[in-house]
């Protein structure tokens, strides 16, 4: 289904049919969401391409379902976690620095990755010394962070059965000195692999998932 097939079907429906697609469609993304932070599916890269793919639809989905309730006059109150997004990416402007730490005692990997968003510009800084000036602008880069919903991440994610592995931490931290940390061990978020890529963290073209 396209997004005109869903706009014609939406704009049919009633006030309570909207919001009861609203529960559906926030049960759709929470259930793609667990899945593909299973640990089943952490090397099934195309399983989770598809489920990527699942997920931006059902993302487009609400936001036309918030759309055609507001056009019909219901004023729609966020829950909780919405709440928390919208105020993440309120304050995405007033990101000071976002740090990304990875340590990968399989590959013997560690780096730390630190970008300075600045005025005009984005800066990185690699492992607290060598540093440079990313080509991307700095609303390129901040448009990049929006769609990556970090503030849906939980602040922990933790796998079982496995001492030491992959262990990395996630760390923002705004110009009014608040901070907020993500972090996990031998388990990730659904699309750490894209924050991997915005940071251009890789190392020997590997993928943590794949």
């Amino acid at each position: 289904m396209n997004m005109r097939s869903v706009r014609k079907k939406l704009n049919k429906m009633t006030v309570e049919q909207l919001l009861k697609t609203i529960i559906d469609i926030k049960s759709s993304i929470d259930g793609l969401k667990d899945t593909m932070e299973h640990p089943k599916y952490y090397y099934k890269w195309r399983f989770k391409l598809r489920k990527a793919r699942q997920l931006k639809f059902y993302r487009e989905y609400l936001i036309e379902t918030k759309r055609a309730l507001a056009e019909k006059g219901f004023e729609y109150v966020p829950d909780d976690l919405e709440q928390i997004e919208n105020q993440f990416n309120e304050s995405l402007d007033k990101i000071k620095t976002i740090t990304l730490k990875i340590n990968d005692a399989w590959f013997m990997f560690c780096k730390n990755i630190s970008i300075r968003i600045l005025e005009n510009s984005i800066q990185k800084i690699v492992n607290e010394r060598n540093s440079e000036t990313l080509i991307v602008s700095k609303e390129d880069f901040l448009s990049s962070l929006y769609d990556l919903h970090l503030g849906e991440w939980r602040e922990s994610y933790y796998g079982w059965g496995c001492l030491d592995g992959y262990n990395w931490e996630l760390i923002v931290e705004w110009t009014c000195g608040e901070k907020i940390s993500y972090y996990g061990s031998n388990s990730f978020p659904y699309n750490l692999n894209e924050l991997i890529d915005l940071f251009d963290c890789r190392y020997e073209a590997q993928d943590i998932y794949r």
